[in-house]
C-alpha cells in the first residue's frame, strides 16, 4: 500500500515493487520512496502499518510477534473462517449454475462438461469442493512469454476477457485437486509432500524432466489451456504424490475425470460470464496460434497450494508446502 501523489492511497502486490536505489531504475519500473509506504498486509491483515507503528515485518517497533508467527496465526484464522463458511454453505440452497465460484484454479470436476448439457447441474456440494491443489509452478520465461502472446491475441479479439487471463506469476501445471478437511490435515498434507522428496529424486534420477507445451485446447470452450506433453518420469511422480496424499487422514483427491496435463491461459470467471452473457471463449481469438509451441518447463518443483483469492509475496498462490529437486 503506497500513498500515490495524484491518486491517493493505492494498493499494489508486494512483488510489483522494485527495492533498488531510485536513481538507477528504468522509467517503467514501480520504484517508490520508502517513506510513502503506508502499510503491508498478509491475506488482508495488516502486518506493518506506518500510522499505528505496527511492525511484524522488521521488528523496529519492539513488536513481540515476528512475521513468521504472524503469518502462521493469520493462516490459522483464514482456515478457521474457511471452515465456518463451508459449514454455513452446507445449510444454504445449492447454486443452480454449473461452474465454480473459484477463479483461482481450474477444478477439472467443474470445467469438463459435456458438449451438450440438457439442463444446468445442481452445483458441486460444498463437501465435494476442492480446497487445495498440487502443482508445478511454471517459471520458464520462454513459456511465459509465449503464453502472454496467446493471451494478448485472445484479449484483442474479445477485450471483455482481459480479466480472465492467467497472470504469469500464477502459471502452473496442475498435478491433482484436493479436499483437505481441516488445519491439522493441511499440516499433515504439507509434511507428506515434503517427505516425498527423496522418493521423487529417485524416480527422476537420470530421466528426462522436461514438460513440453505445444498446442491449444479448451475445457468446454470456457478454459483455454496449453497442452502439456509430460515426460515418463513426471507421470510416475504424479502417481507417487497422489498415492501418498490419498493415505493422509482428512485428505482426499477430488479429480473426477481422467488426468489431462495442462497449463491454463484464459478462464472465463462467473462475473465476466454474467457481464458478457456468455461462458465461452471464441476460437477465432487464438485460431492462428492453435498449434504453437510454447516451450519447455523443467519438472523441478511441487507446490501444495490453497484455493484462495489471496497470493503470496511472490505473486504465486499461497503455498502450504513446496519442494525443489
Amino acid at each position: 500500500m503506497i500513498d500515490e501523489r495524484f491518486l491517493g492511497v493505492v494498493e499494489k502486490p508486494f512483488s510489483s515493487f522494485t527495492w533498488g536505489d531510485l536513481p538507477w531504475q528504468e522509467y517503467d519500473v514501480l520504484a517508490i520512496p520508502q517513506h510513502r509506504i503506508q502499510y503491508f498486509t498478509y491475506r488482508g491483515v495488516r502486518v506493518w502499518d506506518k500510522a499505528s507503528r505496527l511492525d511484524a515485518v522488521f521488528g523496529s517497533a519492539g513488536t513481540t510477534e515476528d512475521i513468521e508467527v504472524a503469518m502462521t496465526r493469520i493462516d490459522a484464522q483464514v482456515e478457521e473462517e474457511r471452515q465456518r463458511r463451508a459449514a454455513e454453505a452446507r445449510l444454504a440452497p445449492a447454486d443452480g449454475e454449473w461452474f465454480s465460484d473459484s477463479d483461482d484454479e481450474d477444478d477439472v470436476q467443474v470445467d469438463l462438461q459435456p458438449a451438450v448439457t440438457p439442463a444446468p447441474a445442481a452445483g458441486v456440494p460444498e463437501e465435494e469442493r476442492s480446497t487445495h491443489f498440487l502443482a508445478v509452478r511454471v517459471n520458464s520465461e520462454e513459456v511465459r512469454a509465449a503464453a502472454e502472446r496467446i493471451q494478448a491475441s485472445v484479449v484483442r479479439h474479445d477485450p471483455s476477457l482481459g480479466a480472465c487471463a492467467m497472470r504469469p506469476a500464477l502459471m502452473h501445471v496442475t498435478i491433482c485437486m484436493l479436499r483437505v478437511q481441516d488445519v491439522e490435515a493441511v499440516s499433515a498434507a504439507g509434511r507428506c509432500v515434503t517427505d516425498t522428496i527423496d522418493e521423487l529424486r529417485e524416480t527422476l534420477r537420470d530421466n528426462d524432466r522436461m514438460l513440453r507445451m505445444r498446442g491449444l485446447r479448451t475445457f468446454g470452450a470456457r478454459v483455454l489451456y496449453a497442452s502439456v506433453a509430460p515426460c515418463i518420469s513426471f507421470c510416475a511422480a504424479v502417481e507417487v504424490l497422489r498415492e501418498r496424499l490419498s493415505a493422509v487422514p482428512g485428505v482426499r483427491v477430488t479429480n473426477a475425470f481422467d488426468y489431462v496435463p495442462h497449463m491454463t491461459l484464459v478462464k472465463v470467471s462467473r462475473p465476466v460470464a454474467r457481464a458478457r452473457r456468455s461462458r465461452f471463449i471464441d476460437a477465432a481469438g487464438y485460431a492462428s496460434m492453435e498449434n504453437e509451441t510454447l516451450g519447455e518447463q523443467r519438472f523441478d518443483n511441487v507446490n501444495l497450494c490453497a484455493i484462495d483469492a489471496d497470493c503470496g509475496l511472490d505473486g504465486f498462490y499461497l503455498t502450504e508446502a513446496s519442494i525443489f529437486f
